[in-house]
């Protein structure tokens, strides 16, 4: 395969996982757990939120493969994170984040094994893994570039952004003063993932 196709199936698969595991998180975050939503039953949102899971991993195991043959990445700094010589911090991230959802998906299918409790706080990790999966797409590559790429990191960022700031307003007992504190935290993590965006400097080239 052409170094021009593995480019494309990096930056397709990379693209639609981080799309995948927004909706994850945002689904866990604001649904998962909280009975039915508007009439819609608890089980639907949880096949959606199982359903992504799944995508995201299987296209996970693509943009790894298609990674490493692209950039010819040895088998140790494709599994442990910042052990690459080549940008270590970006490309360690994109690692850390493919790790912790290899993690999760293993501990899911032995969940009965490990018991809810332990279960729920492995499953935490996923957490780190869209962090470190947001870091690693929008930052290290000439990807940034292409608008579309740039406006779905953005996308992705104010879901989960907004997502929590739901969870928070649907505690009990707000005072006003929260709720306005929550909506302006949410606005301050927004801007300032755009301006990270913004000074970030990009790669003369890229591989």
């Amino acid at each position: 395969m052409s170094s021009g196709a593995l480019w494309t199936v990096v930056r397709a698969s990379g693209t639609v996982d981080l799309v995948l595991l927004t909706i994850v998180i945002a689904l866990g975050v604001a649904v998962i757990g909280r009975g039915s939503v508007r009439g819609t039953p608890r089980f639907v949102f949880q096949h959606l939120h199982r359903d992504a899971s799944l995508l995201a991993v299987g296209l996970l195991v693509a943009h790894v493969i298609a990674a490493v043959l692209l950039v010819h990445l040895d088998v140790v700094p494709a599994v442990v994170p910042f052990t690459s010589e080549t940008r270590r911090i970006y490309l360690g991230l994109g690692v850390l984040g493919a790790d912790l959802m290899a993690l999760i998906a293993v501990t899911s299918m032995v969940r009965r094994r490990l018991g809810l409790r332990g279960w729920k706080r492995l499953h935490w990790a996923a957490y780190v893994a869209w962090v470190a999966g947001v870091v690693h797409g929008a930052a290290p590559g000439t990807d940034r570039k292409v608008p579309w790429i740039a406006a779905v990191d953005i996308a992705c960022v104010a879901v989960v952004l907004v997502a929590v700031a739901v969870r928070l307003s649907r505690e009990p007992r707000q005072h006003p003063f929260r709720l306005m504190a929550v909506g302006a935290s949410t606005a301050f993590a927004l801007a300032g993932f755009l301006l990270w965006m913004h000074v970030t400097p990009l790669p003369v080239s890229h591989v």
